[in-house]
């Protein structure tokens, strides 16, 4: 069985954290011109850009627990975390 601890605050948290490295990437023109060439080369559409935050905004708790259901096996042991609250420290 798949063990996944996804609620209505951590899809606002994970929002909150893409719209914010959003307005930083857009920030600059180099920023502007990398994410519609993302866009472009994802979607073979630089448009989608339109999209995007539609996507995000309209985001609910079931599809993220359908998709994780369906790509993350719970036999794997794989671990997400999308804040760095307590981050992993690694040896120098």
């Amino acid at each position: 069985s798949c063990k996944i601890m996804i609620n209505e605050r951590n899809i606002q948290k994970a929002k909150n954290q893409y719209l914010m490295k959003l307005i930083e990437k857009l920030s600059t023109s180099h920023g502007i011109a990398d994410y519609l060439a993302e866009i472009e080369t994802n979607f073979e559409d630089f448009a989608f850009y339109q999209k995007d935050l539609e996507v995000i905004s309209h985001l609910e708790v079931d599809e993220v627990m359908e998709t994780c259901k369906k790509y993350i096996s719970s036999s794997n042991g794989l671990f997400i975390s999308l804040w760095n609250r307590n981050p992993i420290r690694r040896p120098r």
